[in-house]
């Protein structure tokens, strides 16, 4: 999906480990254009199947864990 890919490459932001940070865009912050875009793109892919759900996660690393888990 081009909006996406052009999206990420302007907003995105590229941490060390490979960690892509997008919520500026897609979490915090919702686009509602990219948003129509990306579920549009999401029934063509999945309008074959029984998909009724789309979630997402924030992904941590390791040691943010356990920081988080000994708090």
């Amino acid at each position: 999906m081009q909006l996406l890919k052009k999206r990420i490459l302007q907003d995105g932001k590229c941490y060390e480990g490979g960690i892509l940070k997008v919520d500026g865009f897609i979490n915090h912050q919702m686009d509602p254009v990219l948003m129509k875009s990306i579920g549009v793109e999401f029934v063509r892919r999945f309008a074959a199947t029984n998909v009724n759900k789309i979630m997402t996660i924030e992904a941590i690393r390791s040691s943010q864990l356990k920081r988080a888990v000994s708090v």
